[in-house]
């Protein structure tokens, strides 16, 4: 208790902020913060504005500070992040809301909008669409991916047919160019 002090950073809003996670010496988060002063469409579950990624430097302090709305070309009108990243070949994994061709929200055959895991790459310092995982699915969710260190495997959670409990934690490797096949981490990880 004596070695550390937890306090709210100044950039929290009366709406939500999550996901911090690091990119080189920034720090990315989601925010339901209006990205550019303007009013945006609102979640019905909680009368917020969707979430929205952003970027900020680190204050000595601890502090987050210089937030800006992060890869613009990445984002939805609907809810974008958490995001990870691969530490050595400038790839963003970010969940994001299913959102259609035509920029509205997809709908699985339950009716609802589920979650989806895309891919994003550097091009001339500007972050670009790279395609998606390829186990998303309109009638389930994958999201909140992590990254190991050497960009090859990634975890995530999903409420796809045949796991333990709602929404399970599962494991999928990049090899030769094309992610695995998800594997379920099993009851000692995921429960009821």
């Amino acid at each position: 208790p004596d070695r550390y002090k937890v306090r709210p950073v100044s950039l929290n809003t009366n709406g939500s902020e999550l996901g911090v996670t690091f990119y080189r010496k920034k720090l990315v988060f989601s925010s339901t913060k209006l990205t550019n002063g303007t009013p945006s469409p609102k979640y019905k579950w909680n009368e917020l504005p969707y979430f929205s990624l952003f970027i900020g430097d680190q204050a000595p302090n601890g502090d987050i500070i210089n937030t800006k709305q992060f890869a613009p070309k990445l984002q939805t009108s609907y809810h974008d992040g958490p995001v990870a990243f691969d530490p050595k070949n400038d790839r963003v994994y970010i969940t994001r809301n299913n959102v259609g061709k035509n920029g509205s929200a997809a709908r699985g055959s339950q009716g609802e909008i589920n979650l989806k895991i895309l891919f994003g790459g550097k091009e001339k310092d500007e972050w670009e669409y790279r395609g998606e995982f390829s186990y998303n699915s309109d009638d389930y969710s994958t999201g909140h991916p992590s990254i190991d260190t050497t960009g090859q495997v990634m975890y995530f959670a999903s409420d796809m047919p045949g796991g333990y409990g709602g929404t399970d934690i599962y494991y999928s490797i990049f090899n030769q160019g094309y992610w695995t096949t998800p594997v379920n981490l099993g009851p000692k990880i995921n429960t009821s």
